[in-house]
């Protein structure tokens, strides 16, 4: 069969190594997950001797079947993952076959497109990250930056700290990540524009003795809360993966959960979003003031109208007028998106810094 199958593609005519190739691949697509070892070697010698045999247009077609399969050899995927990019980038953004040490190997030399497609896959290692930083463009940074599960080294971070100084847009990005720290933070706001500067550097004073009381009473006040959770159609950790995905937008969820004053499933929402314990979310919901959810919802992109049902069910909760939610609502109306990102970046790393300090 092997032998059969590779001479007819050589001998063929470009359509019907077309055809021959497809055919290969959808038995290989479709059964890779229960074919035996010795089946699978077979596929993957077809499918790489075919290789050479068939145009561009096709082995970009190949390269996006393949991708997903987690069965493909190391020799296929890195041949498609060496190609020209439009052939590569989907091996190089998703193939689960390629591991660090492939892909820094192809990283330290392909081309800046090349790069930016490694630097879009859902885990990369500071290893790797290290070397697309000091071979990739702008473009490249940005995109490492900007990646959640991109694991930065300290030499790394200095980097990105440290372009950040002539590039707002990457500054902006590093102002949200989850893993800088407090001093790596005070570096970035030295950069903003000195209105900026002197605004935020007021909120996080201000923000200062709210994050600690958010730590102290936590605990405490979750438990006197009181609250249950209530019966939905809605579950919460399907929610977050809809929002994650892009199913569902998070207004949605969120007005759904206000409504219904289902403020447990609401906070577990919301913590999972922003990188935060649920039990601190909870207790930013339930506390009199508002600064803390508001920076929270506004960082997060929650819209007014969504937010004005919270303040609805916080006024049940906490047993206040109406009056209180209007002054919540006129508060949020007024809170600027990006400095409740930057503030909500604050508020992370010191509850971080405090509870290392507590344990």
């Amino acid at each position: 069969m092997l032998n059969t199958l590779i001479e007819l593609a050589k001998e063929a005519t470009p359509e019907k190594r077309r055809r021959i190739m497809s055919h290969v691949t959808d038995l290989f697509v479709i059964g890779a997950d229960r074919y035996k070892t010795e089946e699978l070697a077979l596929f993957n010698d077809v499918l790489e001797k075919l290789l050479a045999a068939v145009s561009h247009e096709d082995r970009v077609k190949l390269s996006e079947r393949l991708a997903p399969v987690p069965t493909i050899s190391k020799e296929l995927a890195m041949s498609l993952a060496s190609d020209v990019i439009a052939v590569a980038k989907p091996m190089l953004e998703t193939s689960s076959v390629l591991t660090t040490n492939d892909l820094v190997r192809l990283a330290k030399v392909k081309s800046q497109a090349h790069l930016l497609a490694i630097s879009k896959r859902s885990q990369l290692e500071a290893a790797l990250t290290d070397v697309l930083l000091e071979r990739g463009e702008r473009p490249v940074q940005q995109s490492v930056a900007s990646n959640e599960g991109a694991e930065l080294s300290k030499w790394g971070m200095k980097l990105l700290v440290k372009q950040s100084e002539k590039d707002s847009e990457l500054r902006e990005t590093m102002l949200n990540r989850d893993d800088i720290s407090m001093g790596e933070l005070d570096k970035l706001t030295d950069q903003l524009p000195e209105e900026t500067r002197k605004r935020l550097k007021l909120l996080y004073k201000t923000n200062q003795e709210l994050v600690e009381k958010l730590f102290r009473e936590a605990d405490k006040i979750v438990a006197s809360s009181k609250l249950q959770r209530r019966n939905t159609r809605i579950d919460a950790k399907a929610s977050v993966r809809e929002i994650r995905s892009g199913q569902r937008a998070l207004n949605k969820v969120f007005s759904s959960f206000a409504l219904s004053h289902n403020i447990l499933d609401l906070a577990y929402v919301l913590a999972e979003l922003s990188n935060l314990e649920q039990k601190y979310v909870t207790n930013a919901i339930l506390r009199p003031d508002i600064d803390s959810i508001a920076i929270i919802c506004r960082a997060l992109g929650v819209g007014d109208i969504e937010f004005s049902g919270l303040c609805q069910a916080r006024c049940a909760h906490l047993k206040l007028p109406k009056s209180a939610a209007e002054n919540w609502e006129s508060h949020y109306a007024v809170t600027d998106e990006a400095d409740a990102r930057r503030a909500l970046t604050f508020i992370r790393l010191r509850l971080n810094a405090l509870k290392e300090d507590a344990a």
